[in-house]
């Protein structure tokens, strides 16, 4: 800043840094010096910034290393820092628009802190920090750490001692820490966020309390496994009333000190059953036109088929699951398949334009 040019003396900074370091002969030291710009445009609007700016820089380097340290106090009371509050003299030709502007830098470079305007306050024309029995007037800016950033890291501090409180209690007794319940899950006609909906109603807990290692279909019957923080085995089985009414069942209980999460899902298994099967076969009629039509699918056709996927292998569709709803672009909008397709042919933007105008229901 052009202030520091003038009136800050880097040369007895130097100095004293010389003197503090024992030369080693001729080795050669390096010191790294960082220029913070961030608020030179309020240069001009203040009428002490070689005296104020640095305060502000160091109120917040003072408030980084001394967030809460008087945590135990009373509330009303807060923190020591939260009560102080560092002052920016505003020139008397200073408009309101102009503090506006300055309102707006301060929490955008230093976003734990708010600030707040102070009228006719004194201060002497040299700039002394002492401005009792000042004459003149002039409007300041006020900045302090907010109460807000306070109790969020009031909060942090309080959520990191009890870990480690429970840490320590763990490690040094010998509770049983077996208090999660591992079971399977049958269920039918749900899909993922209904079944744990479902679950959270019947056992009466949170859903963070049921460990789950993947999703599974909805229009099948499937069966997962699934832990239960800190509930019994009893307390689940009895569950069983209400899930029950919702094609739900839980079993094969067991206590575990481990919880399930989405890493821990180690493959499928698939039994699918084939009911009513037919076969399209293609006929020709007396105006030698092919048609087609459904016959009743023999063992014989099923076997043939069979060997046929073991030998070449087997087309991989993918269905409304995957890629939307079906039907005509006119009808259901912008479709997953469209947006696919100008992906892998590198149309990113074109996707982009795709998702923005979304689907038409």
């Amino acid at each position: 800043m052009e202030f520091h040019e003038e009136r800050v003396q880097y040369f007895s900074l130097f100095w004293h840094l010389n003197n503090s370091i024992k030369s080693d002969g001729d080795t050669l030291r390096y010191l790294k010096v960082e220029k913070d710009s961030a608020f030179q445009c309020l240069v001009p609007h203040l009428l002490f910034p070689e005296r104020d700016l640095p305060s502000l820089k160091e109120a917040n380097n003072t408030a980084s290393n001394n967030k809460n340290k008087d945590k135990d106090k009373d509330k009303d009371k807060g923190s020591t820092f939260g009560k102080e509050q560092i002052l920016l003299y505003l020139k008397p030709t200073v408009e309101r628009k102009d503090r506006k502007e300055i309102h707006y830098l301060i929490p955008q470079c230093y976003r734990d802190f708010e600030t707040s305007t102070k009228g006719d306050v004194r201060y002497h024309e040299e700039g002394e920090a002492d401005n009792r029995g000042a004459d003149e007037t002039t409007t300041a800016i006020t900045f302090q750490w907010s109460r807000c950033a306070q109790d969020a890291e009031l909060k942090r501090k309080n959520k990191m001692n009890r870990k480690a409180q429970n840490a320590y209690t763990n490690t040094n007794t010998n509770i049983d820490t077996d208090n999660n319940t591992l079971c399977v899950v049958k269920k039918r006609r749900h899909e993922h966020v209904s079944l744990i909906n479902h679950l959270v109603a019947g056992l009466k807990c949170r859903q963070s309390d049921i460990g789950l290692a993947g999703i599974k279909d909805t229009q099948a019957v499937t069966y997962q496994y699934c832990t239960l923080r800190n509930i019994s085995p009893s307390r689940a089985r009895n569950a069983n009333a209400y899930l029950k009414q919702r094609n739900i069942e839980l079993g094969n209980f067991q206590r575990v000190s481990f919880s399930l999460n989405q890493v821990d899902s180690q493959g499928n298994n698939f039994e699918i059953i084939v009911r009513d099967m037919k076969r399209v076969e293609t006929k020709i009629d007396e105006n030698s036109v092919a048609y087609e039509r459904f016959i009743p699918c023999q063992r014989s056709h099923v076997d043939a088929m069979a060997d046929r996927v073991r030998e070449s292998g087997l087309v991989n569709f993918f269905g409304e699951q995957r890629i939307g709803e079906a039907g005509p672009e006119s009808e259901v909008g912008t479709r997953s398949s469209d947006i696919g397709r100008l992906m892998l042919h590198g149309d990113f933007a074109g996707a982009i334009d795709l998702l923005m105008k979304g689907r038409n229901k």
